[in-house]
């Protein structure tokens, strides 16, 4: 099953946003989480093309990984295809397009 949304988890004591599965916040030491929708929104910080997949994403290639600046300020590592080659570039705009059942985000370049 894949899902059309990100969800991390915050901090409800002081707002810190994290995707890893963490215990105590590393920013306050409480333990108040709850679930929380990012936007989904980002501008690529850093990518790379990937011609020679391994594992999974033996079949998947090309393909480019790239580094994700969130709106929320969380960067995320993930994955654009090949048809927007023509299209990415550093600091440019994406949109989430889906987790897949093997935890990889895809994202798709908005204009």
């Amino acid at each position: 099953m894949e899902s059309q949304e990100i969800i991390c988890k915050k901090c409800n004591s002081c707002g810190f946003l994290t995707i890893s599965a963490i215990h105590h916040c590393p920013e306050c030491s409480k333990i108040n989480w709850v679930d929380y929708n990012l936007t989904g929104h980002g501008r690529i910080y850093s990518y790379s093309k990937i011609n020679v997949g391994f594992g999974k994403m033996t079949n998947q290639t090309p393909y480019f990984l790239t580094l994700i600046k969130l709106e929320e300020g969380l960067n995320i590592l993930a994955i654009i295809d090949d048809s927007f080659s023509k299209k990415i570039s550093f600091n440019g705009k994406v949109k989430f397009a889906v987790l897949t059942d093997d935890k990889i985000y895809k994202f798709n370049i908005i204009e």
